[in-house]
């Protein structure tokens, strides 16, 4: 070795490669330096002993340095491969998405292990590649009979990855059948997570053949819209304005463009209201239809007016005459377990009170002695610890916390439009709590499972004043209401 300094450089560089590939695995940016180094390295061995690292020996060369410069050629080119396609990992990333860019990087890639592999046959070993190539045409033909459906697959899946018709994480819809949100993309199918959080598998030619539907494109907000029927109990201007209502108090829709309900037909006993409202995107339209239902039951539920039925041949019903403290203990979930005769005594101790937009119901921190229900309007709870505000909708109470069990009212609420409230007074939950104990366990239950789901900020501070135990929640009803001794 001595004597040829040229023959240790190949085995070398050779080791110094593997090595950098096995103790720097994981990080792409210190090997791309390490195999950078080792090339250099023999780039400049072999340019000291006038050795061209891209050129053939001559013919009458010793057999050992035959060997030992074809060894560090072989390993020049491989150290060549092996930088590009570090450079090519590492700064090859089509618009700035990491995720989309992996069929181009493993295109280029194939093309420079391909290159390399053809330079190492041409340069090193002296073979001429025209003869080879025009015999390997029969083979070639039979191998593309054979691939044909998964070659069909690869070159769908570049085309598609040139074109980005879509993205990883992108919501499609292909030929109006099969829908999910796109999670990988590879060169011979993509994948999906559909609505029920399955997996499908796409394959790529299947896909490119496909009407496709982008839903998340050209953003990820959508819109939707609900039809509802209702008997003409009342005016449809009426109708529509509980409805606008109703869009305004949901809490899953975007502000912006601004929700609208529309009437849509009408007919001699009943009219169709069109809701349409605009969601962050596809995963948040279901949680926000079902609220918007809910909130349609709600208010229809405490302005009294009725659902149509589905036949339409069915004459309208009538109004419900019943008085609207009444009707709207019903859309109350806290007093959904009291009977009839419950409810009506409950309702004669009820007060009405109206305010206007902007007006403070309650301040956070204040201890409420009196129980209010949202009768009509839309307002606002903003809880102290600054999270994000939630709308209180007809039906929605607040003050439960304080009149049942004493604790301080968690958030500041304040009147987004003008609202009537219904005040239920201590002494009435009282007698009707003296009269039937076991109603404290009832309400103790549903007001503990409330604090659990933490519906909204109001609820979630309750949580973490009161950890949701039971036993514990009912204590302070029977002692804010002196029932040990009815309890007995």
């Amino acid at each position: 070795m001595m004597a040829d300094p040229i023959l240790p450089c190949g085995p070398l560089a050779l080791l110094g490669l593997v090595a950098a590939r096995l103790l720097l695995r994981g990080r792409p940016f210190a090997r791309l330096l390490a195999e950078a180094a080792v090339l250099a390295a023999l780039t400049l061995a072999l340019l000291v002993q006038g050795v061209a690292p891209h050129g053939t020996e001559a013919p009458d060369t010793a057999p050992l340095r035959h060997l030992a410069l074809s060894l560090a050629r072989i390993a020049w080119w491989i150290g060549v491969a092996l930088v590009a396609v570090g450079v090519v990992r590492a700064f090859l990333v089509p618009d700035r998405r990491p995720r989309d860019a992996r069929l181009i990087q493993d295109l280029v890639i194939g093309m420079v292990y391909l290159g390399t592999l053809l330079a190492i046959v041409t340069n090193v070993f002296g073979v001429l590649l025209g003869p080879v190539i025009a015999t390997s045409g029969v083979l070639a033909v039979i191998l593309g009979l054979a691939m044909q459906s998964t070659m069909g697959d690869v070159f769908s899946g570049l085309a598609l990855n040139l074109s980005r018709p879509y993205g990883v994480g992108d919501w499609i819809v292909l030929d109006d059948r099969i829908e999910g949100r796109v999670v990988e993309t590879n060169w011979r199918e993509t994948r999906l997570i559909s609505s029920r959080n399955n997996l499908v598998v796409v394959p790529n030619s299947m896909l490119a053949k496909s009407t496709l539907t982008n839903l998340s494109s050209p953003e990820p907000s959508r819109d939707v819209s609900i039809a509802v029927r209702f008997a003409l109990t009342t005016s449809p201007a009426a109708i529509l304005q509980v409805m606008q209502a109703v869009l305004a108090s949901a809490n899953a829709i975007l502000p912006l463009p601004p929700p609208t309900a529309r009437a849509r037909t009408i007919e001699a006993n009943q009219l169709e209201v069109e809701l349409t409202f605009r969601v962050l995107d596809l995963g948040t339209a279901g949680i926000a239809r079902s609220e918007v239902l809910d909130l349609v039951y709600r208010h229809a539920k405490a302005e009294g007016l009725r659902l149509a039925a589905p036949d339409k041949a069915e004459p309208a019903p009538g109004p419900d005459t019943r008085p609207p403290g009444l009707r709207l203990l019903d859309a109350v979930p806290l007093f959904a377990s009291l009977t009839a005769e419950e409810k009506a005594a409950l309702a004669g101790t009820m007060t009405l009170h109206s305010h206007p937009a902007g007006a403070v119901l309650a301040k956070a921190g204040t201890r409420m002695e009196t129980l209010f229900v949202l009768r009509r309007g839309v307002a606002e709870a903003e809880a102290e610890d600054g999270g994000p505000a939630t709308r209180l909708a007809p039906g929605d109470c607040f003050g439960e916390a304080g009149l049942l069990t004493g604790a301080a009212e968690p958030a500041t609420i304040r009147a987004l439009t003008p609202v009537t409230v219904q005040a239920i007074p201590q002494a009435g939950l009282r007698h009707l709590l003296q009269t039937r104990p076991a109603l404290a366990e009832e309400l103790g239950r549903i007001l503990a499972h409330r604090t659990a789901r933490a519906r909204h900020p109001l609820e979630a501070a309750i949580a973490q004043d009161m950890p949701g135990a039971l036993p514990r929640i009912i204590a302070r009803i029977r002692h804010a209401f002196d029932l040990h001794h009815a309890s007995h």
